[in-house]
């Protein structure tokens, strides 16, 4: 039965090639774009200059590890262009198609379903993942390995079950945020399931044998987890919550998550997703085979259920994380949006007037999606720009300031944020989480500044309080003055006051 299913799959992807091949098309134009801009994100500045992959010491991810041996024929990295774009572009490519054989198995996949199943990874917060330039590929993993145990969805369950145990630990390997997206699709292959008519009974058990897998893997992770002494040191961000408090925890995670995508979310997004949320419901309760009141259930069930546990194991962490970082789980309810367009879309049929206005809904959210995945690599340009500009005035005034026994700098905050990243940001507040601040006085900014300069500037990461500053001492010397900044020194650090 494994065979066939496989052979079967082999022809469905002919029968649907165009289709397949625009989805690559649009994936590598998005990822591509990305890997032109050059712009170093966030850990890719230290990785450029030291080659560390440290992804299984730092952040206890053994198969990102062992991947980017693989894929840079070495333990030492360097930057490879545009090649782990074109791998993650590939990925994800693999996560849409498979997606769709999910949902779509007799008959074949429409123009709509096709650029809906993009979502999956071209969405504002998966975006944070993609502008990796060494991370990105290994993230698109995860996403893959939270999907790719569906295939065998329907085969025996023991077979079922082990592909889902590997599938979670790999995927927990790779980056732990996807979690989410392998409950999404247990349950949206459940609900799916029930409303074109299989038995209850069969689809229960198969939800429960995802259940079963999902908890072994997780279990196996945590006990891996005990054999890398860095993670202790993470505390409360890797701390899971105590059993008493689970409950509120588990509440308290929810409102957080959802309040965060809606204030990341601009109001285009928040009206589309609306509209595709209410010709879902009522697609799928009035067009499923069950009885009225039956699919109800079942579409609220799916609706209420996979917004919810969309944020993964995250739920039950101590902090709510994605506060801190959008990647930390928020990508996965645009994945769950994706998946509910197309179950739909497949349920649904194709003469009914619902159809054609459930067909606009989507393509309208889709292209607000898709705009802004597009529009995005401008802001890291334009940024990037801004940086290496200032970068380089700061850098031709530093030349003969700094010295061997004077190059910590102490300043109230670097560089300004491009004026057109600025004006972006009132329409997309995600942007603010998305493209790094020039303004930061964090490490990554200084082993970008100290690449573009060529100096060894240690640069003090907490805001310096100029009225604290003695000017009128003999100790300390203005040396500049102009439009951007104003440099005082003494005999051993230079203090910068950005204006």
């Amino acid at each position: 039965m494994l065979k066939e299913s496989l052979i079967q799959f082999k022809n469905w992807m002919f029968e649907n090639n165009k289709l397949i091949l625009l989805i690559i098309v649009i994936y590598f134009m998005i990822t591509v774009s990305l890997g032109v801009v050059q712009y170093p994100y966030i850990d890719d500045t230290a990785r450029q200059v030291y080659g560390d992959t440290n992804f299984w010491l730092h952040y206890s991810r053994l198969a990102s590890e062992i991947l980017s041996w693989g894929f840079q024929g070495s333990r030492h990295l360097t930057d490879q262009g545009l090649t782990n774009f074109l791998i993650s572009g590939l990925v994800l490519s693999l996560c849409s198609i498979l997606t769709l054989r999910y949902f779509v198995q007799n008959g074949k996949v429409t123009f709509v379903m096709a650029i809906a199943s993009t979502i999956i990874g071209l969405n504002p917060w998966f975006l944070e993942c993609l502008s990796f330039r060494f991370d990105s590929p290994f993230m698109c993993f995860s996403l893959l390995f939270a999907i790719i145990p569906y295939l065998f969805w329907k085969e025996k369950w023991y077979i079922f079950y082990a592909f889902s145990s590997v599938s979670v630990l790999l995927l927990c390997n790779s980056y732990q945020s996807s979690s989410g997206t392998f409950i999404v699709y247990a349950l949206a292959l459940f609900s799916f399931g029930i409303m074109t008519g299989s038995k209850f009974r069969d689809e229960i058990i198969r939800l429960i044998i995802a259940a079963f897998g999902f908890i072994t893997g997780m279990v196996v992770y945590l006990f891996e987890t005990k054999f890398n002494p860095e993670i202790a040191t993470r505390g409360s961000l890797v701390e899971i919550s105590k059993i008493n408090d689970l409950p509120r925890t588990v509440i308290n995670n929810s409102l957080h998550y959802f309040n965060v995508l809606y204030t990341d979310s601009s109001k285009i997004w928040i009206f589309t997703f609306f509209i595709v949320l209410f010709v879902s419901f009522i697609g799928l309760v009035f067009f499923s085979k069950q009885r009225l009141f039956f699919n109800i259930v079942t579409a609220v069930f799916y609706l209420v259920t996979g917004a919810v546990l969309s944020y993964g194991v995250l739920l039950i962490f101590k902090l709510p994380l994605i506060s801190m970082l959008g990647r930390y789980g928020g990508y996965n309810f645009p994945i769950y949006i994706s998946v509910t367009c197309i179950m739909c879309l497949s349920i649904l049929e194709r003469v009914k007037p619902i159809y054609i206005l459930t067909n606009f809904a989507v393509v309208l959210f889709v292209y607000f999606q898709l705009a802004f995945c597009f529009g995005y690599p401008s802001m890291l340009s334009v940024q990037k720009n801004a940086f290496e500009f200032q970068s380089g005035i700061l850098a031709g005034d530093l030349k003969n300031i700094v010295t061997n026994d004077r190059r910590t700098i102490n300043a109230n905050k670097l560089f300004k944020s491009s004026a057109v990243l600025t004006n972006s940001e009132r329409n997309f507040p995600i942007l603010k989480k998305l493209v790094p601040h020039n303004e930061n006085l964090y490490w990554p900014n200084q082993y970008w500044f100290n690449n573009i300069s060529g100096m060894n500037i240690q640069l003090n990461p907490a805001s310096f309080d100029f009225s604290t500053l003695d000017t009128q001492s003999g100790n300390i010397q203005k040396v500049v003055d102009n439009y951007y900044y104003t440099i005082y020194v003494d005999a051993n650090q230079i203090y910068l006051y950005m204006k």
